[in-house]
C-alpha cells in the first residue's frame, strides 16, 4: 500500500472515531504499553481524578511499562501541559505507583 493510501486510511479512521468513539482495544497502531502511557499523558493534561491515574498506571504496569516509563510519560507532556499541571498531578501518579506521598512529607 503506498504511503498516501495508508495516510488516507488513517484519516478515514480518525473521522470514524470522532463520530462513533473508540475503545483501547480498537487502536491497532500502538501496542498496549504505549497506549496506556499515552493515556496517562492525556490524563495529565486534563487533570484527571486520582482513580483514573490508579487505573491507567495499573494498566500500564500490566502491559509491561516500568515505573520509570510512567514518570517519563508525565515528564513528556510537561511542555504541553505546563509545569503547574504536572506538579499538581505528580502526587496522583506517585500514589498510583505505590509511593506514600503523605509519609514522605511527615516530619519526625
Amino acid at each position: 500500500m503506498p504511503p498516501s493510501a495508508k495516510v488516507e486510511q488513517l484519516l478515514e479512521r480518525l473521522v470514524e472515531v470522532s463520530e462513533k468513539g473508540c475503545g483501547p482495544s480498537e487502536v491497532k497502531y500502538l501496542d498496549s504499553r504505549t497506549q496506556t502511557l499515552v493515556a496517562i499523558g492525556a490524563a495529565v493534561c486534563t487533570d484527571a481524578p486520582t482513580k483514573t491515574f490508579q487505573s491507567l498506571v495499573a494498566a500500564a504496569l500490566l502491559a509491561g511499562a516500568t515505573a520509570e516509563e510512567v514518570v517519563g510519560a508525565l515528564l513528556a507532556v510537561a511542555p504541553a501541559a505546563g509545569g503547574p499541571r504536572v506538579v499538581s498531578v505528580a502526587p496522583k501518579i506517585a500514589l498510583a505507583l505505590g509511593y506514600d506521598v503523605d509519609a514522605a512529607f511527615e516530619l519526625e
